[in-house]
């Protein structure tokens, strides 16, 4: 199951961050508390043809959780990956996920 920011989310396997970052592989050592925290692929249109074969290594934490109409949403997410380009690394960190219209 691939989810998408916006959707409420059911410990995903595949994360589509933005539209230029997803983690895939997802196995997650924490759910439904304040943080969700997960460990998988890391791959983007920035670093294809290369993390398509073999994404980086990373570690997902969402957090914020917020609730509507009785569905949780976390949003925010940092992603921490090892060997990650500098720049690319300041744009996974604490960065928003959105909320549906209430």
């Amino acid at each position: 199951m691939i989810a998408f920011p916006g959707d409420p989310l059911r410990r995903p396997s595949a994360f589509a961050l933005d539209e230029f970052h997803g983690v895939a592989g997802i196995r997650w050592r924490s759910w439904g508390e304040a943080k969700a925290v997960g460990t998988g692929g890391l791959s983007g249109m920035w670093c294809l043809p290369a993390c398509q074969e073999k994404p980086y290594p990373a570690t997902i934490t969402l957090s914020g959780l917020t609730w509507r109409e009785r569905v949780g949403y976390y949003t925010r997410f940092t992603v921490w990956a090892q060997g990650l380009p500098a720049d690319k690394a300041g744009e996974l960190t604490d960065r928003p996920l959105p909320l549906p219209e209430s």
